[in-house]
């Protein structure tokens, strides 16, 4: 894609920008932006509020903040485990339904 062909749209008029800042589901139904998009769409390119990507490329970067999350389960008894594994089940068909789903799983895993 060429970077020409980019243009930056303002927050006020990015039909993304409202639910992307939480608007909530009775105030998104009145965002008439995000059906017809901002007024100016409709008029020529000539008239549009364009900056072109050549006024952002030359601004410092920011750079991209990577985010890890470390989840750590420990379990101090076997026995516990398997105890409520089973009194989450129903029946017994479906304890056994999980069963084989699980045996299943493994055994693709090998």
């Amino acid at each position: 894609m060429d970077v020409k062909n980019l243009y930056h749209v303002s927050g006020s008029d990015n039909p993304a920008d409202g639910l992307s800042r939480g608007l909530l589901p009775n105030q998104f139904v009145d965002y008439k932006i995000y059906f017809s998009g901002p007024s100016w769409l409709i008029e020529k390119i000539e008239n549009w509020p364009i900056r072109a990507y050549s006024e952002f490329k030359n601004k410092e970067e920011i750079p991209e903040k990577k985010i890890s999350s470390v989840v750590l389960v420990g379990v101090n008894n076997l026995e516990n485990v398997v105890f409520d594994f089973f009194s989450g089940c129903s029946s017994y068909s479906k304890l056994l339904n999980v069963m084989v789903y699980i045996l299943r799983f493994t055994k693709k895993l090998d």
